[in-house]
């Protein structure tokens, strides 16, 4: 037992351990650092193990969300007619309405601005309309501009904005921003604002960001021109108005191109329904990661100590001097690792920085090999063998 506990806490299993997270910060320093490496540093940031989870989940008979329903009106363009369909929903008694669409300027339909202007202020369901806030200010982290409807004070409208959070750059929206900044007075988003007004709406100190929880779920979608025959459908959920298939309000998600009102359905969902993905802290992520990085260490050792005890063996020979032993137990092992973080995503919406301790245990098989390669390689240099000779790298120690 105590030539076991010698073995497995051995000085070689934690340098080596310990050599392969150096490696790790180096290649992230030089990827960060160096400009020819800058669309790696780019493809990396725009990779999230979720993206994969999301796209397992989800299957051909998704469950059906009896909560949120939304109205496509991707077909309406006159403003007189898109005000008869929100006085259309609003008659259905929906719990609570969410505009998709920000009304810019007055424009010349005297006749359609009346009638939009009358409807939005008669409406007797809880509605809320888009804004989009403008002219980020890094200085003080805040919007110093914003475009609303031309008749937001006018009619006395409730509006938020429906920014997304992406980079610019067509990444996928895998964050919802609950509140934001607008010249220092503190803004909320769409759906945390929808959220606010529905009966089912428990109060969470969120965050500024939260995941979205694209789960395997699918939202009714009713066409404008159908809401008579879907009364009862709309009758007490809450609607969100918007368009399903106008190539400029679609965005990359981890599950393809989407609309920004499907997007503001799952962030709403998200909000309703205190699903978001928690993250788990970074310095738990790194304890697994060792500890996982170590084991792989030992057990890849065990079969290298093994193969030393048949020197003369063509096939320990080839064990104990190729790669492939540390191939097998890193596949193993990130396979293991694979699947314990999805277990945790899909079942405890646990969230692990997977990147972690997947690249960790790559280098650190790269690491033993170059131990390995050190050892030998000062042990036949150097006439003081005294601090390699108890290396369960040379011959005949263990």
């Amino acid at each position: 037992m105590k030539k076991f506990i010698r073995y497995f806490f051995h000085r070689d299993h934690v340098i080596i351990t310990l050599f392969g997270f150096a490696l790790l910060a180096i290649l992230s320093v030089m990827v960060v650092n160096i400009g020819f490496l800058n669309p790696v540093s780019q493809a990396l940031e725009n990779f999230s193990i979720t993206d994969m989870f999301f796209e397992i989940e989800h299957t051909d008979e998704p469950e059906e969300c009896n909560i949120i329903t939304i109205v496509d009106m991707t077909e309406l363009y006159d403003r007189g007619d898109i005000a008869e369909l929100i006085q259309e929903v609003d008659e259905c008694n929906p719990m609570c309405i969410g505009v998709d669409l920000i009304f810019e300027g007055e424009k010349d339909d005297s006749i359609g601005n009346e009638l939009l202007e009358q409807t939005l202020l008669h409406l007797r369901s809880p509605t809320v309309f888009a804004n989009k806030l403008t002219d980020y200010s890094g200085v003080n982290n805040s919007f110093q501009g914003i475009v609303r409807s031309y008749c937001a004070e006018k009619c006395g409208i409730t509006e938020a904005y429906t920014n997304v959070t992406d980079d610019m750059m067509g990444s996928n929206i895998r964050r919802l921003s609950t509140h934001r900044l607008y010249k220092g007075q503190k803004q909320t988003s769409f759906p945390v604002k929808i959220a606010e007004m529905t009966d089912v709406y428990n109060d969470t100190n969120y965050g500024e960001d939260l995941l979205i929880n694209y789960r395997d779920v699918d939202f009714r979608v009713i066409p404008h021109e159908q809401i008579e025959e879907n009364r009862d459908v709309l009758a007490g959920s809450v609607v969100i108005i918007g368009t399903m298939n106008e190539e400029r309000d679609m965005h990359n998600t981890p599950l393809g191109k989407m609309s920004g009102a499907k997007i503001q359905a799952y962030s709403l969902l998200t909000v309703l329904e205190h699903q978001q993905i928690r993250h788990v802290p970074d310095i738990i992520c790194w304890i697994i990661a060792f500890l996982l990085c170590y084991l792989l260490e030992v057990a890849v050792d065990i079969f290298y100590q093994i193969s030393k005890a048949h020197p003369n063996s063509v096939f320990q020979t080839f064990i104990r001097e190729a790669n492939i032993v540390s191939i097998v137990f890193l596949f193993i092992f990130e396979i293991l690792s694979c699947w314990a973080f999805y277990i945790l995503f899909i079942k405890g919406s646990l969230l692990m920085s997977g990147g972690i301790i997947l690249a960790s245990l790559v280098l650190t098989c790269e690491a033993r090999d170059i131990y390995r390669a050190l050892i030998k390689g000062f042990y036949s240099k150097y006439d003081n063998k005294q601090f390699f000779s108890n290396s369960l790298m040379i011959e005949g120690n263990l």
